[in-house]
């Protein structure tokens, strides 16, 4: 039983570098590797969520007054998402969670109006990112609430700008706006 173990582990051992490896063994992983040049996935849009990761914070005027408006990125699942937790601690709080999908941005957000709509990367350019309704969980588009679009400008390091609309029975009917200053 231990040779049998011992040998399926050596076989597992020596299939890891052909597994492992991104390119062909024509061209030795050279940068004109057709394999090599996929290996740089059109995941920009995702690196740019990442580059995120942190504390930010906003102030807005709601019904006349001004309050302060906290979101946090975090990176999770072993990289391959981007966890966004708007209005932290609160009783607005909603999570958003980024993927890559087919090489497209996606969002789930967990909205606080019950349902979890799934957007998907639309545009992508100059730091924006335009992501808009594809479909989702707990929603009829055709007659509930639910977020219809999100656009995320990376003015830079330290500023972050974010649009979410709101649309009722496929038609926008609420706008809000953010501008976040990293905290930390």
């Amino acid at each position: 039983m231990k040779t049998l173990r011992a040998a399926m582990i050596a076989g597992l051992l020596l299939a890891l570098p052909s597994v492992a490896s991104t390119h062909c063994k024509k061209c030795e992983g050279k940068d004109t590797c057709p394999l090599k040049k996929s290996e740089k996935s059109p995941a920009t849009s995702f690196d740019s969520m990442k580059s995120l990761t942190g504390s930010w914070k906003a102030t807005q005027v709601k019904d006349g007054k001004k309050e302060t408006v906290r979101v946090t990125y975090k990176v999770t699942s072993g990289g391959s998402a981007v966890e966004e937790t708007l209005f932290p601690g609160t009783p607005r709080e909603m999570v958003s969670l980024y993927t890559v999908n087919q090489g497209k941005l996606q969002m789930t957000h967990y909205c606080m109006l019950g349902n979890q709509p799934r957007l998907q990367e639309t545009k992508s350019q100059d730091g924006e990112i335009a992501l808009n309704f594809v479909d989702g969980g707990n929603v009829n588009p055709r007659k509930d609430k639910y977020m219809g679009s999100a656009t995320i400008r990376i003015k830079d390091a330290k500023h972050l700008e974010q649009k979410w609309v709101a649309f009722d029975a496929k038609k926008p009917f609420h706008t809000e706006e953010f501008s976040f200053t990293r905290e930390k």
